[in-house]
């Protein structure tokens, strides 16, 4: 009986992951006091980004203030997690994460602070490519 060994190449490509690339994240304010907002982006489980930042008023219209994009020097990994908060708000979070296959994914981050039900704060992720 003879067994079929898979090439080193085919099994590389089968396992292979897809990076999940970080590409912006932008800080708004949707209400009309100023807000500090502190975050964390963090990188395969290393932190690349703490830090703290104070957005003006603001209005429903939810305009970026901020712009962030600190880790540019290696932007691929398998797994984000960009965190938030404000200065009487939990963390909230959204993790990105590749999957099996092919491509790559791309993902920015909208945080916004607000004044909503469920939270003081709202860190939304979109593909790179929407507006």
């Amino acid at each position: 009986m003879t067994s079929v060994t898979p090439s080193a190449t085919s099994v590389k490509a089968e396992l292979r992951m897809r990076t999940q690339e970080l590409g912006r994240v932008e800080l708004a304010n949707s209400i009309d006091e100023r807000a500090e907002i502190e975050v964390e982006v963090i990188r395969d489980g290393t932190t690349v980004l703490d830090s703290s930042y104070q957005l003006e008023p603001g209005s429903p219209e939810e305009r970026t203030q901020i712009v962030l994009y600190e880790w540019r020097r290696n932007p691929t990994a398998q797994r984000w997690e960009v965190r938030a908060r404000t200065t009487t708000s939990e963390w909230q979070h959204a993790v990105l994460k590749a999957s099996r296959g092919d491509g790559d994914d791309c993902h920015k981050v909208a945080v916004v602070a607000g004044d909503w039900p469920e939270a003081d704060i709202l860190v939304l992720p979109t593909d790179c490519g929407r507006s």
